[in-house]
């Protein structure tokens, strides 16, 4: 019988719904207007169907009240915004962003995960298509559009102008291996594809996604996999020779990976990271900012006004490098400097316990889907390494869509 038969035919909004879930990775490679017109058609369809059909429990769910009382501590903060204005689109997006966690998870747990196979099939084409395009731009120079990266050492993909590839990387890499290692097991050297995903994702050359994407590689590796300590050892040792290779291959590579990288460990290392380098200027405004508004923030969105007053500029005329951004490049300085410490407990009390229930979850049913889910949003969430604005639509949408796959396995049917 079809998964079509199974659906009924009364449900073409459920088809619909899973149609465009599938999709979604394509979204990333078009860029913020499809991902956000996603977003919205997906949250919508959703509604539509849950009214229609009077479906309510996803509405009683636990994940599901939280997340409306994180985004309540939103709507405080914009109350406080310095400029509202600038905040209220993306506090009504996260309105959005919920239904769309709900629509994932209403999708991926339908008639007892009927879908999971095809949804993680179809992202998992789409993330192949990407990884050998990001390959073959390596050897020739461009993509097989055509597009090619303004930096040397960075690869640029479908994406194109915007150096951002990388995420969306790490956001599929690990649900793909999951895929093709469950239908194409091979236990003797099912380590080997892990090696393949980092090395691709150090071409990339976006350092901090690769730092991420290599800890959640390793951590999946040694809880996934039951392989005597010797093997992880060897393949963990195999990694590091073949990063160190691509390292001093390339004069790009060994300048950003070397010459370019902090050390942090020599003496003031740290000090001379925060006055003398570009991410450093930026992680120092924003503690300034939050310094300076501790209990609820600047508002979201409101940091790249606020971060160019002569306030910040006198207290850093000492820092040879420092720029004024749209956000601080950093997750938890930019949360603690747009929503205060009031929005950063809120947030962190959430993502804690929404983490220690999956854990518990995954320990109990050994998906691998939901452990990948699980490392990417706690890689997402390592403090001091740079990264992209979490209230912007590029990084937020895709770590909810990861959220929603953590929480989708909790109190599953085995």
């Amino acid at each position: 019988m079809s998964i079509f038969r199974k659906i009924g035919k009364e449900n073409f909004l459920i088809i619909q719904l899973l149609s465009l879930i599938c999709l979604f990775p394509l979204s990333y490679l078009l860029g913020n207007s499809i991902i956000n017109l996603f977003l919205l058609i997906i949250s919508i369809t959703y509604l539509i169907f849950i009214f229609r059909k009077k479906i309510f429990s996803d509405f009683k769910d636990f994940t599901f009240i939280s997340l409306i009382l994180l985004w309540i501590t939103y709507i405080i903060n914009l109350i406080f915004s310095q400029d509202p204005s600038l905040s209220f689109n993306r506090v009504l997006k996260f309105f959005f962003i919920i239904i769309f966690i709900s629509a994932i998870k209403y999708i991926l747990r339908y008639k007892n995960y009927l879908f999971e196979k095809i949804i993680f099939k179809t992202w998992s084409i789409i993330f192949i298509i990407v990884f050998f395009d990001l390959v073959f731009e390596y050897f020739f120079g461009h993509n097989l559009t055509g597009n090619t990266s303004y930096m040397p050492g960075r690869l640029t993909s479908f994406i194109g102008d915007e150096l951002v590839i990388g995420y969306f990387y790490i956001g599929f890499a690990l649900f793909s291996f999951v895929y093709f290692n469950q239908e194409f097991e091979n236990k003797k050297y099912n380590y080997l594809p892990l090696i393949l995903l980092i090395g691709v994702s150090f071409l990339i050359g976006e350092r901090s996604n690769f730092i991420k994407f290599f800890l959640t590689i390793f951590i999946f590796f040694f809880i996934a996999y039951e392989l005597s300590i010797k093997k992880k050892i060897i393949g963990f040792i195999v990694t590091i020779i073949i990063i160190i290779s691509l390292i001093y291959s390339s004069v790009n590579y060994k300048t950003r990976f070397i010459a370019q990288m902090p050390n942090i460990f020599e003496k003031n290392g740290i000090k001379k990271f925060m006055l003398n380098s570009t991410y450093g200027s930026h992680f120092n405004t924003g503690i300034n900012v939050f310094k300076k508004n501790y209990i609820f923030g600047v508002g979201i969105k409101n940091y790249r006004v606020e971060s160019v007053k002569e306030i910040y500029t006198k207290q850093n005329k000492d820092f040879r490098f420092q720029i004024m951004g749209t956000h601080p490049h950093q997750i938890h300085f930019e949360i603690l400097s747009e929503t205060g410490l009031f929005g950063f407990l809120s947030f962190t009390i959430f993502i804690l316990y929404s983490i220690f229930y999956s854990l518990k979850s995954y320990f109990k049913s050994r998906n691998k889907y939901q452990l990948s889910a699980i490392l990417f949003i706690l890689c997402t969430l390592i403090p001091f390494l740079p990264s992209g604005s979490f209230f912007s639509t590029y990084t937020s949408v895709l770590f909810w869509l990861n959220f929603a796959i953590m929480t989708a396995y909790n109190k599953r049917k085995i």
